[in-house]
């Protein structure tokens, strides 16, 4: 029901109303001075909007949905609080159904009624508007501030990628995804006979998880893998999982990448860090990696 809305076609015609929100957040940013945490004041709220754009949310309700998601996604906080705020999303979202069900817009929530409204239950909807939310908000928004450390690391690079040439942002796009790790390891999984795989015996009932941080790097899969080259040909990579469990989302995080990082890197032409690098904290608790906060100025 859900992979029809994540299509390329899809997400094109959501294209110019992702621009205007990118637009109108860089036009806050700029007016609130010449420096900013751009992970709390550009990434997230990107993040958050795209979401909720796709999911038709109302603008009114959008105030409340930024507070519960910046607590269930806070890995500092204590995992009874987190829940607690995860259940109180839930009942949130399903005060939201009685009217898509009267009204069905035309985001994700609307147009799941409309098609399927006979096979499709109140808590199903619940948990699709909840599981967008939280898979898509999160990583997406780290993969934007990720994205925007490596570039500035590189800054050769980031020249290239701020003149938005359509062919360089498509490889700086899969070569960021590549690079920075963003999820670890894969769902675990168990095997289901004995195997030996690359010379390590694996038995029935062991559990196995993947490291996609280590596939990603494999120098026996891509030449100069440890290397960060926005212009390097796109080969296939495990960012977004592979086979039938990848990421279902992975066209809308391409889309907003790509709008993003020449819109903030033309805006902001002088961009630059904030803080020593050596200052930067790396996320270590949660599912998704990032960094806790990106200072920057211009």
């Amino acid at each position: 029901m859900l992979t029809r809305e994540f299509t390329v076609k899809r997400i094109q015609a959501l294209r110019p109303r992702l621009e205007e929100i990118v637009a109108a957040q860089l036009d806050g940013m700029e007016q609130a001075g010449q420096s900013a945490d751009l992970i709390r004041q550009f990434t997230f709220p990107i993040a958050s909007f795209a979401i909720w754009e796709l999911l038709g949310i109302p603008c009114e309700e959008r105030a409340e949905f930024q507070r519960l998601s910046e607590v269930m996604l806070d890995a500092s906080l204590p995992m009874e609080r987190r829940m607690k705020n995860y259940h109180e999303t839930l009942t949130y979202i399903s005060t939201l159904i009685p009217g898509h069900r009267e009204n069905p817009g035309d985001g994700i929530l609307g147009r799941l009624i409309r098609e399927h409204a006979d096979n499709i239950s109140d808590q199903e909807l619940i948990g699709v508007g909840c599981f967008l939310l939280v898979g898509g908000h999160e990583a997406t928004a780290h993969a934007l501030g990720l994205g925007t450390l490596l570039l500035l690391q590189h800054p050769e690079q980031l020249a290239d990628v701020r003149e938005g040439e359509e062919d360089v942002l498509r490889t700086a796009v899969e070569e960021i995804l590549r690079y920075q790790a963003l999820i670890h390891t894969a769902t675990p999984r168990w095997a289901t006979r004995d195997l030996t795989l690359s010379g390590q015996v694996i038995k029935a009932g062991d559990m196995i998880v993947t490291s996609l941080a280590s596939a990603n790097h494999d120098q026996g899969f891509l030449q100069d893998a440890d290397t960060f080259n926005v212009k390097r040909p796109v080969s296939r990579h495990l960012a977004f999982g592979y086979g039938i469990h990848q990421c279902l989302g992975q066209q809308l995080a391409r889309a907003v990448l790509k709008i993003v990082f020449p819109a903030l890197l033309q805006r902001f032409p002088s961009l630059r860090l904030a803080a020593p690098e050596g200052d930067i904290r790396y996320r270590t608790q949660g599912f998704v990696g990032g960094v806790e906060s990106l200072p920057v100025a211009w």
